[in-house]
């Protein structure tokens, strides 16, 4: 009996030790620069026609460049999402062929000679460009950006937050309809106050992603498309944690890889998704039953804008638990 208790006590999940870490990285994230930050990015924003997004770092910029650019979707703006070498050596060349002003956003966590790339490569075609740093940047690279919209955080977790806040901020327009402008000062407020209940929130994401990489030895995931960066973090803490075989499918191709077979009945499917694809789910569900395939599901219980936050201090929070 006491052999029994010890191996269980060994394969428990740290509940508290999750909920530490899930506070101290919301807490980081909220704290952000003020909202006059904000105003220097939608200076840049108002005056273009369309956008581009990128990302120079590691995953954070990428989540903060999804957050800034399915908000903006909300309103209709042009915008679209590409790597700094896409910006660098096949977007900005070409801007020329396009009618009006097409601004460049840039997310770094790192100083990097790509910003450099970017920047040179935009302003060359005559467009601006903003870019929001989670450090400060050397002097070789500042004094290439002097002319750039600058906005300068206290550290890399605080870029997501930061892009929500922005990008709502933003969207918030005169024209903008009640029921979205209401919607969109939910997410801002929501933003602003991760720090006080993620801890609590994000604790069953965190430990159904431990339970399943525990059980199996391959887990296919399927995502929705406002969640995909933060569930590649999946992918980096497995390697350092776990070493499963992980497969990451968009939650539209999960029900066709059942039917195809495409799924053994040893593995796992873990749907990462918000309240929006409920339908999909229970259609992906339903086949997978036919199969004999395990299912399991996290469904992340807030806006779909802000849903990515919660997930990415989920998955944070878990770095060092096995």
């Amino acid at each position: 009996m006491q052999l029994l208790q010890s191996t269980r006590d060994s394969n428990a999940i740290d509940i508290d030790k999750i909920k530490e870490k899930a506070t101290y990285i919301a807490k980081s994230m909220s704290r952000i620069p003020s909202e006059e930050e904000a105003v220097k990015i939608k200076k840049v924003v108002d005056e273009s026609e369309r956008l581009v997004v990128t990302y120079i770092g590691t995953y954070l910029p990428k989540i903060a460049c999804f957050q800034f650019y399915y908000i903006l979707r909300t309103i209709g703006f042009k915008i679209s999402i590409a790597t700094p070498e896409e910006v660098a050596y096949y977007i900005a060349p070409y801007t020329g062929v396009w009618s009006g002003q097409i601004s460049t956003l840039i997310f770094a966590d790192k100083p990097s000679s790509m910003i450099i790339r970017v920047t040179d490569s935009v302003k060359l075609s005559g467009n601006k460009v903003a870019l929001i740093s989670a450090t400060s940047l050397p002097p070789l690279i500042a004094s290439k950006v002097e002319d750039v919209r600058l906005v300068t955080l206290d550290n890399n977790l605080q870029l997501p937050v930061f892009a929500t806040i922005a990008a709502a901020t933003i969207a918030l327009k005169p024209s903008t309809s009640n029921g979205v402008s209401n919607r969109l000062k939910r997410v801002i407020e929501e933003a602003k106050t991760i720090g006080e209940v993620a801890a609590e929130v994000v604790e069953k994401y965190s430990t159904k992603i431990v339970r399943v990489l525990r059980q199996v030895e391959t887990v296919i995931i399927a995502y929705s498309p406002t969640l995909y960066p933060a569930v590649e973090l999946i992918s980096e803490m497995n390697l350092k944690n776990y070493r499963r075989n992980l497969v990451l499918v968009p939650l539209s191709q999960a029900t066709q890889l059942v039917e195809e077979n495409w799924i053994e009945t040893s593995s796992q499917l873990l749907l990462v998704h918000t309240g929006v694809e409920d339908d999909i789910v229970r259609e992906v569900k339903f086949k997978a039953s036919m199969h004999n395939i395990s299912v399991e599901q996290i469904r992340i219980n807030t806006d779909p804008l802000t849903a990515q936050l919660y997930f990415t201090i989920a998955v944070l929070a878990l770095t060092g638990v096995r």
